[in-house]
């Protein structure tokens, strides 16, 4: 009989070590025992696996747990996740380099996950994990969501600090103040560190301001107190927004929101697709272009003008030369319409269209000659060919009448990026040409420099917006659109 006891020691293959309750057990193998490297590639063993200690291998809770700690989307059931674990434990006790004492623990927790007792509690702690997963992942959407609402209500009580402060520093500048420069600056700064508890006064007022049909005037007005609101339901994400988010028109000056939110620290921006960060006037005045605009007002104030140029948009094509060679001499606006309508037929008559995103081609043919028939026309402006790049320069060369003309692209579908980057480039060179012309006359009284206006035109697609840059206080540009 020993000697026969003895043979059975010898053999190679382990022996199953589980006690009565199918549990496995770690016998001679250190619980604190983990799997090497060069073992871990070669059989491409799982996290949940590789890094748990070996007497963690025989829990259920444990391997579960371990399981959803690298997991952010569940792709997997509980019952492929139990089949890669048999599957991975019994590799390990086939492995020729494994010692016995562990070949023999991973053959005991394999047999252990395989009994449907076993097999029980491990889907239980997994769906457990599962739902904590879930829990955490909406409570991490509330809470971003609250520190975004959070951040609008926020804004809202700065933005009426804000108007209220521009209004008083704008009234430091006004016709009638009387100070001199020194007394200004000092009143100026004084009005700056004015208490902040005036915020949550001012908060009543500047809400009605914004009720009035003056801001309500334009149901696609960007502003932050419509964010996105979501819903989930049955595992979909439903997305709702008020109809003033998102609407950019694609072929007017655009900026982008983050550019926009440094910009404003030196510039009171308004223009059609950036208008939330304005001041109350600078909005006013924009409103008040737009409306010009929608109704030709400058156009009817020259008498014989608006109805010359109606009669002749509505001749046919046989008819629409003579008539424009009709037109008297007698008006310098006139005569300007009548040139730029004759380049206007001419062009009509080109033999093929223009090649896309040709948009040299296209500014050149199209839209210098209306600046030139205007400036050589009118005598009120005068302009010059300029390829060369200001770059990072603080002052360039500037006369009076100057504009800044940038072309943004012609029949390209991928306009935006192109359009952004030179609204950027009119502002830098527009505030750059006009701080140059003022630093020329530093005597100046700050009342006469703020009647100092320069233009800029950009040119995208098939339309012309026109930019008046002027100085609105010492520490802010006013950019607007006209």
């Amino acid at each position: 009989m020993p000697k026969s006891k003895g043979k059975r020691m010898e053999t190679s293959k382990p022996t199953l070590t589980t006690n009565r309750s199918n549990r496995a057990c770690l016998e001679s193998l250190p619980g604190s025992f983990k799997l090497p490297s060069d073992l871990i590639k070669i059989y491409n063993i799982p996290h949940f696996i590789s890094e748990l200690e070996a007497r963690s291998w025989k829990s259920e809770e444990k391997l579960a747990k371990k399981y959803f700690e690298r997991t952010t989307r569940v792709k997997d059931t509980p019952e492929q996740v139990l089949a890669v674990l048999i599957r991975t434990m019994k590799s390990i006790s086939k492995a020729p380099q494994v010692k016995r004492s562990l070949a023999a623990y991973c053959e005991a927790v394999a047999s252990q996950l395989t009994t449907e007792n076993n097999r029980e509690i491990f889907k239980k702690n997994y769906n457990k994990e599962k739902d904590e997963m879930k829990i955490k992942n909406h409570e991490d959407k509330v809470s971003i969501e609250a520190k975004i609402a959070s951040r609008i209500l926020t804004t809202i009580e700065t933005r009426s600090y804000k108007v209220k402060l521009r209004k008083r520093l704008d009234s430091l500048f006004e016709e009638g103040n009387g100070g001199n420069k020194e007394e200004d600056i000092t009143t100026y700064t004084d009005h700056i560190s004015m208490n902040n508890n005036e915020v949550t006064e001012n908060t009543a007022e500047y809400s009605e301001e914004k009720s009035s049909p003056e801001y309500d005037d334009n149901p696609f007005m960007e502003t932050e107190e419509y964010p996105t609101l979501k819903i989930f339901k049955e595992r979909n994400l439903y997305k709702f927004q008020a109809p003033s988010n998102h609407v950019v028109s694609p072929h007017k000056p655009v900026l982008h929101a983050k550019d926009l939110s440094v910009l404003k620290i030196y510039f009171d921006i308004c223009i059609s697709n950036s208008t939330k960060e304005a001041s109350e006037t600078t909005y006013l005045e924009y409103q008040n272009h737009m409306k010009d605009q929608k109704q030709y007002c400058y156009l009817k104030r020259m008498p014989g003008v608006y109805e010359s140029i109606i009669e002749i948009l509505g001749s046919n094509e046989q008819e629409l030369l003579n008539k424009v060679v009709a037109l008297p001499n007698d008006n310098p606006f006139i005569e300007f319409v009548k040139f730029s309508m004759i380049d206007f037929i001419l062009n009509c008559k080109r033999t093929r269209l223009y090649n896309d995103r040709d948009e040299r081609s296209f500014y050149c043919e199209v839209i210098i000659p209306i600046f030139k028939s205007f400036g050589n026309c009118t005598c009120s402006l005068t302009f010059v060919w300029c390829e060369k790049k200001a770059k990072d320069s603080d002052y360039v060369c500037s006369i009076m009448n100057y504009l800044l003309i940038e072309s943004s692209g012609f029949n390209n579908e991928n306009i935006l990026p192109h359009s952004i980057n030179d609204t950027l480039k009119n502002i830098k060179s527009g505030h750059d040409n006009l701080k140059s012309f003022v630093s020329n006359y530093c005597n100046a009284s700050f009342k006469t420099i703020k009647k100092v206006n320069l233009f800029s035109c950009q040119v995208i697609q098939n339309k012309i917006t026109l930019i008046k840059y002027s100085i609105q206080s010492p520490s802010k540009w006013k950019v607007v659109e006209c």
